[in-house]
């Protein structure tokens, strides 16, 4: 069987019982490395799968600021074989932020898009995290932080400062993720009410007030208008 966790998408095989099917032991990992490992098919003592490796870099293009077009080639920002995504950038478009499994887990990285150099937000808390939110004028990265334990883990939303290196958390459990920011205080995120449902978050106070949600049909991925008055 292929599972997937945070290291990737590994080849398992697991005891059962002959009558019930029920699992005897632990499973028992087959495969390695940063290639996934899919639709396995056993026999003869042998398994066959097929083996592949996501490679999800940046890359820019600069476009017509009249007509929107695309103008020039393509130009690579990174390399590596692991996912990447979740891009957010500042006001200016000088810094931009990304969630990235480079390192072999997942991490955020800032980039300074006029120079090309980058560094691991270092001001990040203990956790699983992703969904970097960078604010408009880039002082604050909101970010999700999961934690382990119970039937429902816990997703705080946690805040680093970029300037002066402090880190704090929005709220024990914040019911949802950041997406996008108003203004340097209001955040928008995607919750995981009903179906899904969109909320704006006061980054100062902790409160939630829901924007849009629907009891028939999935809400998801959030975007704001340039001058921040449409959604």
């Amino acid at each position: 069987v292929s599972g997937a966790g945070l290291g990737g998408v590994f080849l398992y095989r697991q005891r059962v019982t002959s009558s019930s099917y029920e699992p005897l032991g632990a499973p028992e990992r087959l495969t390695a490395g940063s290639e996934a490992a899919w639709l396995p098919s056993a026999a003869g003592g042998r398994v066959a799968f097929l083996g592949s490796r996501a490679d999800a870099n940046l890359w820019s293009i600069s476009l017509d600021a009249v007509h929107g077009g695309a103008s020039g080639p393509l130009r690579r920002m990174t390399r590596g074989p692991h996912p990447l995504g979740y891009l957010s950038v500042t006001r200016d478009f000088r810094t931009l932020a990304y969630f990235s499994y480079r390192l072999g887990y997942g991490e955020i990285f800032l980039r300074d898009l006029r120079t090309g150099t980058e560094r691991v937000l270092s001001e990040a808390a203990a956790g699983e995290k992703g969904y970097p939110a960078i604010s408009p004028a880039g002082d604050v990265l909101a970010y999700g932080l999961r934690l382990p334990g119970g039937e429902r883990a816990q997703g705080p939303i946690v805040l680093a400062g970029l300037r002066d290196g402090t880190s704090r958390t929005l709220g024990d459990d914040c019911g949802g993720r950041p997406r996008e920011w108003i203004d340097e205080r209001r955040l928008i995120i995607e919750r995981f009410a009903r179906l899904n449902s969109i909320a704006v978050i006061d980054t100062d106070t902790g409160d939630r007030r829901e924007v849009l949600a629907s009891d028939q049909r999935s809400v998801r991925n959030p975007r704001l208008s340039p001058d921040r008055r449409w959604i």
